[in-house]
């Protein structure tokens, strides 16, 4: 499968690509949800700026969790960035909540 940015405001990341863009643009990040149903013992997420700087990381600390969330207040801000890569994706999604600001390039 790839990466589906056509939804707003949910994207599904399901494949990492540490040197690949999924979107250039300014995002704003909501919040991540990890489906849970096939995660490892120490599987790693992460995502990156266009830049590769990490922006995103967590290890999960045992297998078969259920899903993990993880949230960004808005309209406080969010979690604010240029461009995004999906660097780690251990087993399973990645769900990401966006802003309707945030720019699909």
């Amino acid at each position: 499968m790839a990466n589906d940015i056509t939804g707003h405001p949910v994207w599904i990341i399901d494949t990492a690509a540490a040197s690949t863009d999924i979107v250039t643009g300014a995002i704003k990040i909501v919040s991540i949800i990890i489906d849970g149903a096939s995660i490892a013992n120490a599987d790693a997420f992460a995502f990156t700026n266009t830049a590769g700087k990490v922006i995103f990381s967590v290890v999960a600390a045992t297998a078969s969790l259920g899903p993990m969330q993880f949230n960004f207040p808005y309209p406080e801000g969010g979690l604010a960035t240029t461009g995004l890569r999906c660097s780690q994706l251990g087993h399973g999604k990645m769900y990401v909540y966006v802003t309707r600001e945030s720019k699909i390039t």
